[in-house]
């Protein structure tokens, strides 16, 4: 039976119990700059005079060049508030650096957290809730946003506003679709599966020499759980109820399995470039990738083929889209003033000016209607990136369980175990359904 969560006393301990293990989701923008519109920043309300804030970041490169100048522009387009950037590192590194602060009383003002690494610290009031600052903000609201503002929420409270926003899209090799005879993408996952992925497979004699299908086997179910939705299951609900023995999650690996067995299939390695190097050298004709793929998805082909991008396949349940990405926080505690001052820029990166910018040179989404509107023209000059905004239309937030990286590692080894290892989905998975249950019951989010 279910519980209601619950609020718990932190510990550097206790928090490391719960976040340990795999960071839960690391999803980084292209690596290459592209051409962005220009930036016209807007104002912010004033606040107190000369509040410092500390924020706390991850992203490297490319994209946190483009953090620091927007820093560096806000800071010096007025003299009330002061943003100190500092960058932590990686996803996990920022993570763990937070849990030894908080447990040492040291915590920064402000602080962007990947999508699903935040909720332990809002479970343990380490973050400001954001209602209130968001329902006094003139020019900021809630129908703006592409529904991606719900992720950012735990237990009906908002946490977390969105920086970085990307989801899942399908990536195929429009030469070899049209080699197969087929033509356009697939519509539907039984499309891909029964028709698209064994008709675009190569061999020779017993070996494949074009898988396919690439498969991204991301440490979460980022994409995996889109089929799931799409067939009518989900991995968890709201009460943490999992579902892992489920129809739906045992048919998804079925299906797989079936490809792989068939030499249609393949999970390239780090070596080969992962899903998305794999495809880009022309040893797969279709993929599931991160958006953020997108701006580099040329520098991946270099000129081997035509890449082509559309909208996940549907299923009978119509078509829903995990997000994915970053956002920003206020650390609870502060005093008015800081609370205040870090969410005046909070608000100023919420501008469809700023959105444009960033995204424009990371990779990531207009995740706002008034942002899409701003990068009309840029979408219009680069169609790849328009599909992937207009299919936020159907995007939403990911299971809970997805913020449990215990129960995460768990099903992520089960996948392997069936796609790698031949592991029988209808025997494996209510044993999966056991273990994650029991994780939750141990971290509290469950009774016995």
């Amino acid at each position: 039976m279910a519980s209601e969560t619950t609020k718990r006393a932190f510990s550097r301990r206790q928090f490391l119990k719960v976040a340990g293990g795999a960071t839960g989701v690391l999803f980084l923008a292209a690596c290459g700059p592209v051409a962005a519109p220009g930036a016209a920043p807007a104002a912010p309300a004033a606040p107190a005079a000369g509040v410092n804030v500390v924020w706390w970041r991850s992203l490297g490169g490319t994209n946190g060049e483009a953090i620091e100048e927007m820093v560096a522009n806000f800071n010096g387009m007025q003299d009330q508030v002061t943003i100190q950037s500092e960058f932590q590192g990686g996803y996990s590194d920022l993570r763990d650096k937070f849990a030894a602060a908080a447990a040492a009383g040291a915590m920064p003002d402000m602080v962007m957290f990947a999508d699903m690494t935040f909720p332990p610290f809002a479970r343990n009031n380490l973050l400001e809730p954001l209602d209130d600052l968001l329902a006094a903000s003139e020019d900021l609201s809630r129908s703006d946003y592409f529904g991606v503002l719900d992720r950012g929420a735990i237990d009906g409270v908002l946490y977390q506003v969105p920086l970085g926003v990307s989801t899942p899209i399908f990536y195929y090799n429009e030469d070899m679709i049209n080699a197969a005879g087929l033509e356009g993408p697939p519509q539907t996952w039984d499309d891909l599966l029964d028709v698209y992925i064994p008709a675009t497979t190569v061999k020779e004699g017993d070996q494949t020499k074009i898988f396919g299908y690439s498969f991204l086997a991301n440490v979460d179910w980022w994409w995996q759980q889109s089929y799931v939705w799409m067939y009518g299951g989900d991995l968890s609900d709201g009460e943490w109820n999992v579902y892992f023995d489920s129809e739906q999650v045992i048919d998804f690996l079925t299906r797989f399995q079936n490809a792989f067995k068939a030499g249609q299939a393949h999970i390239p390695t780090e070596a080969e470039g992962g899903a998305k190097g794999y495809f880009g050298s022309g040893f797969a004709a279709n993929m599931v990738e991160s958006t953020g793929v997108i701006g580099a998805i040329d520098d991946l082909v270099e000129g081997r083929f035509v890449p082509a991008v559309s909208y996940l396949p549907e299923g009978p349940a119509g078509r829903k889209v995990p997000t994915g990405g970053n956002g920003l926080s206020i650390v609870s505690g502060r005093s008015a003033e800081v609370r205040d001052a870090a969410w005046t820029f909070i608000k100023w990166m919420q501008q469809p000016e700023q959105i444009a910018f960033f995204d424009g040179v990371s990779g990531y989404l207009a995740f706002t209607s008034s942002a899409a509107e701003y990068m009309a023209d840029f979408l219009a000059a680069n169609p790849r990136r328009k599909v992937a905004v207009d299919q936020m239309a159907w995007s939403r937030p990911q299971s809970n369980i997805q913020t449990i990286p215990r129960a995460v590692d768990i099903y992520y080894d089960a996948m392997l175990q069936v796609l790698q290892g031949g592991a029988d989905p209808a025997t494996l998975m209510p044993e999966v359904q056991k273990q994650v249950e029991a994780v939750l019951v141990e971290e509290g989010f469950r009774t016995a």
